[in-house]
């Protein structure tokens, strides 16, 4: 019984050690939705390509002010996005109440920086709408690329999120 006990107590602390803290989760979805009812110029597409889902179980309230996604794939000189933010069991809509920032595209480093205008306090469960606004011929190209997340950028707790598990492939 004594070593039941020890093995017990032993076990949950390398629990603790492998996995830290684990209340906050990250995960990213794909979607490739088109959504219909854009009322865009010449062969544009407005398309929700993913969602970041934030899940916060801890006691203290964490925040985030930026938010940056790295692109991999074929070089692209210009990239149109939108971030908007859903709570949990909310539908995503494109409407303005949902809207938190347009990105602004670093063609150097190949990558999309989302500046909040102030700081937006993670939830239990926060979704982060990813809508592109891109011409047809750029959809190919995108499908066969990926974003990953700069987890530097991200609240301390999720920063050390196993790369593959920050990354939106299609």
């Amino acid at each position: 019984m004594k070593y039941l006990y020890i093995m017990l107590v032993l076990y949950s602390v390398l629990l603790r050690a492998y996995w830290g803290n684990s209340r906050n989760q990250l995960r990213l979805e794909p979607r490739w939705q088109h959504i219909k009812d854009s009322c865009l110029l010449f062969d544009d597409r407005w398309i929700l390509v993913g969602t970041i889902i934030f899940g916060n179980k801890g006691i203290e309230p964490l925040e985030i002010d930026t938010l940056v996604l790295c692109w991999h794939g074929q070089y692209l000189d210009k990239l149109f996005a939108s971030l908007y933010r859903t709570e949990i069991n909310e539908p995503f809509l494109a409407i303005d109440n949902y809207w938190i920032a347009d990105g602004i595209w670093d063609k150097t480093k190949q990558r999309i920086i989302f500046k909040l205008e102030t700081k937006k306090r993670l939830s239990t469960i926060t979704n982060f709408h990813l809508m592109l606004t891109i011409p047809a011929c750029l959809e190919p190209i995108i499908k066969k690329g990926s974003f990953s997340i700069e987890s530097h950028y991200l609240p301390i707790s999720y920063q050390n999120i196993a790369p593959e598990l920050l990354t939106l492939r299609f």
